[in-house]
């Protein structure tokens, strides 16, 4: 039976998630009530962008002027690596004693002269410097006196695209910002992103810093192009505004305006020049207004919602609150899978769901395989998995058996904190063990230098997980797990930490980098294996959605050992072993030490079985 959920939803704005018809207070007149000039009309709209520009102008100077700094920085850097490879490479020189003769020696003495010189002297004049270095490259063409390690740094001083990237773009900002201070506006918004691309800032402090000051530059009405699509995340409050928002062929005071998808709200830019999520009275007003519930206090000059610099606010009661959670986006994708686990009850919604065309409050719908539940964002802001009786409504409604205890807020259901609820009886009850996460795919591990049993295929559990994460286990029977540990890391173990039900981090093999919920074929960064008693970081080790496999193609005879085969954990003679895919032949390695392709499972200190290929 499906019932109507009880409305215990966490992190919610009192009397402000009720339908959009509600009564939205005007941004000017909130703005107005805080003290704060409104950015519309007026002499004090006037002295506020002037300030802004001001503002502006002196924030382009200072993000040049630390640019100019890191470039410094950089530099210092890399003279202070090539400075440790000299010491390193004249102690080879000398361990080597320079067997090459005295003519090796006199090129070798004149090249240790000219590095040393080059780092005496860079700070003072580069020119020279680089050149001298060119003299040692050159001198030492044909007699690898220079170790790799040396070569490369010293190239690295010399090519350094990075750094004239970053002094085109200190150059740019110092000209953009005297022209600001003249009082011209005449930059596009993407003049800006290739050079910041060059540069390789990271998106950081100073990639933000640079993005908000230049946003100033722009003309209002500059044709920047705008993403058709924006995803808004509201977590605390506001949560009915969350969801897709998709372009409309219509503008509104000179800018795009986006609607909500199969929802109530549209995302616009006020009179007031910010953008803002409104609801149906500023639509009636055709926007010709600065009405809503959710909007960024950044004057946006032309700058597209997901660009504009500045904390977005949400309405609370009768005031407005900054909420760094709020996030405009164009990159937000729901996943395209949901694993579904209720071991305690509930369990015929367990399982996984696949994403849908339908949209319910702005907010995907995944439908479960069976085709008789659904995941969906409810009327009263939860994740909720009901049945047909909610699709017959078109979701809007309340209905199911498990709903979230956190209000989804544009937050996806497999990141989505806080517990769950499930229909147990008559009532709703928590349940810990209940997780909504994504489905996982098979994986393939390799491990060709040790802890080989843990080696092949790993299949996910549909009806387990661990820490909150997916489990997968090892197909060949040889009791390997790979699960997510209490301390965040994904971990091959074995019967040890099943038996603690993974609540541990027990295990042979580990990713040294929290996960973050990312998946393990996801990870970057080396392995650590078990070896004796010591973990060692092993680079060889490679976890993929990919089957490790090799093809065989033999067209002239012995045609039945054609097609694909797959990586075994098994190891004979200390090699890998493959199977055919569907069939019983295996690749291994012959008593000669040749790879041979043979019928039926190789054994040691057996009668060795003639090969079908070798």
């Amino acid at each position: 039976m499906f019932v109507t959920c009880c409305r215990c939803t966490e992190g919610a704005d009192g009397g402000t998630e009720a339908c959009a018809d509600d009564e939205v207070l005007p941004i000017s007149a909130v703005l107005t009530a805080a003290g704060m000039a409104k950015s519309s009309t007026g002499a004090e709209a006037a002295k506020s962008d002037e300030t802004r520009v001001a503002d502006s102008s002196k924030k382009l100077h200072a993000c040049a002027r630390s640019l100019r700094s890191r470039i410094d920085k950089d530099k210092q850097e890399v003279w202070k690596k090539t400075a440790a490879e000299f010491e390193v490479q004249k102690m080879i020189w000398q361990s080597l004693s320079m067997k090459g003769g005295e003519k090796l020696k006199g090129i070798a003495a004149m090249i240790e002269s000219k590095v040393e010189y080059a780092i005496a002297s860079h700070t003072k004049d580069l020119d020279s410097a680089i050149e001298a270095l060119d003299t040692c490259l050159e001198k030492n063409k044909g007699h690898d006196l220079l170790s790799a390690a040396m070569s490369e740094a010293i190239e690295e001083i010399k090519n350094c695209p990075k750094t004239l990237a970053m002094q085109e773009l200190a150059s740019l900002l110092d000209s953009a910002a005297e022209e600001l201070a003249s009082g011209t506006k005449s930059r596009s918004a993407t003049d800006v992103d290739d050079p910041l691309k060059r540069s390789d800032l990271q998106g950081g402090k100073l990639e933000t810093a640079i993005r908000g000051a230049w946003s100033v530059l722009v003309i209002r009405d500059d044709p920047v192009a705008q993403e058709k699509r924006l995803f808004v995340v509201s977590p605390n409050g506001q949560q009915q505004c969350a969801g897709e928002y998709v372009m409309l062929p219509e503008t509104a005071n000179g800018q795009p305006v986006w609607e909500q998808k199969a929802g109530f709200f549209w995302l616009y830019s006020g009179t007031n020049g910010m953008w803002i999520i409104g609801a149906k009275d500023a639509k009636d007003k055709n926007f010709k207004c600065s009405h809503g519930l959710i909007f960024c206090r950044t004057l946006h000059h032309g700058v597209s919602p997901d660009q504009v610099d500045g904390v977005w606010e949400r309405l609370h009661e009768d005031s407005f609150l900054e909420d760094s959670s709020i996030v405009v986006s164009s990159k937000i994708r729901p996943s395209q899978s949901l694993l579904v686990v209720t071991p305690n009850g509930q369990q015929r919604c367990a399982g996984n769901y696949v994403l849908t065309d339908a949209v319910a409050h702005g907010l995907p719908v995944w439908q479960h395989q069976s085709g008789k539940s659904y995941v969906y964002c409810g009327t009263n802001g939860s994740w909720i998995i009901g049945g047909s009786d909610a699709k017959e409504l078109g979701f809007n409604c309340s209905k199911g058996v498990i709903y979230s205890k956190c209000a989804a807020g544009g937050v996806m259901p497999d990141k989505i904190g806080g517990l769950w609820l499930r229909l147990s009886d008559s009532k709703f009850v928590e349940d810990s063990d209940l997780v909504v996460t994504i489905k996982p795919q098979r994986l393939y591990v390799q491990t060709p230098y040790g802890q080989h049993r843990c080696a092949g295929e790993y299949v996910p559990l549909s009806d387990r997980t661990a820490n909150g994460y997916p489990i997968w286990e090892h197909t060949a029977g040889s009791r390997c797990w790979l699960y997510s540990g209490n301390n965040g890391m994904w971990i091959i173990g074995g019967n040890d930490a099943a038996a603690k039900n993974f609540a541990c981090t027990r295990g042979v093999i580990y990713c040294q980098r929290v996960h973050d919920g990312r998946t393990p074929e996801k990870m970057v960064g080396n392995w650590m294996r078990l070896d004796g008693e010591k973990f060692r970081e092993d680079a060889a080790i490679v976890v993929s959605t990919d089957p490790p496999s090799l093809h065989v193609l033999c067209p002239r005879g012995q045609q039945r050992c054609g097609g694909e085969y797959l990586l075994l954990s098994d190891r004979f003679r200390h090699q890998p072993v493959w199977k055919q895919r569907g069939g019983h032949l295996r690749i291994c390695t012959g008593s000669a030490g040749a790879w041979e392709v043979i019928n039926g499972t190789p054994k040691e200190g057996g009668l060795e079985e003639q090969p079908l290929l070798r």
